[in-house]
């Protein structure tokens, strides 16, 4: 079968030919994948900023139909339902896991991810836990579907801040980066309908798609202004970049709350000033993936009801759409930002 694999010694992704799984343990599910979505995470992973595994099929943003399951596998996969991939796998044994059950499983000592760590979703079929795999609804047939576990990322971080947007009337919210992430963003606010709603990128191509999906744009020049200083109410930083939250402290009302969402280099410094955290009553957050046990399958019926509102479709997005025949030209696509995101039609 076709398979798209992390090349460690040239960076890249490579197309080769890998046996179609045969054997299946009782608890897993035999899956042939429709689609699968690159990320940012994908990148890291690709250019060995973030630890993968050399020759692991890659994908961990992936849709299949079930052909296939494991004697020991609960009712409720069968043969020809459409799933999607949690690629998450935590021990539930391990100190952290007991620690932090029930609050967020992802800090498991022995975490595993399938797409990074162990063989993902960008191959012609894949075998996975079936704690792993979750039913799409009825009705979910689109490709949309392939956004299901990155808006559960953002979900996650959604719920940490989301006392923080109900306790004000209309919150002022800017979201920082206009990528993917930061586009996924304004979708889900604009869900949860919030009207005043701000973004801002230093790409004007990217500002201009912000701007069709109905959200009010700012540039990053006139945004460093004084103009805009203690005025949002909620920040979510989606850039990656460190000195964003310099400007974000500035930038936020009193009693407001920054959310880091873009992963930054493990190095890399922000300056803050201590006394506008305490004079303004600031809360800062982080926000990293979703608890796997309690957050992924609420994340799969929230983002079937944005799918019903027309919310998610990924025309909308510029999303580039390519197969193993041409991933080649789409991986120089998103290397080059002229798109925002890619998914392989398998």
């Amino acid at each position: 079968m076709k398979a798209l694999v992390n090349c460690v010694s040239e960076k890249r992704l490579k197309l080769e030919e890998r046996p179609v799984p045969s054997t299946l343990e009782p608890d897993e599910v035999l899956v042939r994948m429709v689609a699968s979505g690159v990320c940012g995470t994908d990148l890291k992973v690709i250019e060995g900023k973030i630890g993968g595994t050399d020759g692991v099929i890659m994908g961990h943003e992936s849709i299949g139909d079930v052909v296939e399951v494991g004697s020991a596998v609960k009712t409720g996969f069968e043969v020809g339902s459409r799933v999607v991939l949690q690629p998450n796998v935590v021990c539930h044994k391990c100190a952290s896991c007991a620690k932090y059950e029930g609050i967020n499983d992802i800090h498991c000592d022995h975490q595993l991810a399938y797409g990074i760590i162990i063989d993902g979703g960008m191959s012609e079929y894949g075998k996975f836990k079936q704690t792993c795999v979750k039913q799409v609804p009825e009705g979910f047939t689109s490709i949309n579907a392939v956004l299901i576990e990155p808006i559960a990322c953002l979900l996650h971080g959604f719920w940490r801040i989301e006392s923080a947007l109900t306790q004000l009337k209309v919150p002022k919210i800017l979201v920082l980066g206009a990528g993917m992430i930061g586009l996924l963003w304004c979708r889900i606010l604009q869900h949860e309908g919030y009207a005043d709603l701000y973004c801002t990128d230093q790409s004007e191509d990217r500002m201009d798609v912000a701007a069709k999906l109905g959200t009010k744009t700012v540039s990053t020049s006139r945004l460093q202004t004084d103009e805009f200083d203690n005025q949002f109410d909620v920040i979510i930083d989606c850039t990656g970049y460190a000195p964003c939250l310099t400007m974000s402290m500035d930038k936020v009302a009193k009693g407001g709350t920054i959310l880091i969402f873009g992963c930054c280099a493990e190095w890399a410094v922000a300056e803050v000033k201590p006394y506008q955290i305490y004079a303004k009553e600031v809360r800062i957050m982080g926000s990293v993936i979703y608890d796997t046990a309690t957050e992924f399958d609420k994340a799969v019926e929230y983002v079937w009801s944005m799918e019903r509102k027309g919310l998610l479709n990924v025309d909308d997005f510029l999303i580039g759409k390519f197969t193993y025949e041409n991933i080649e030209e789409g991986w120089q696509k998103l290397m080059k930002k002229e798109i925002p995101k890619l998914i392989l039609l398998q």
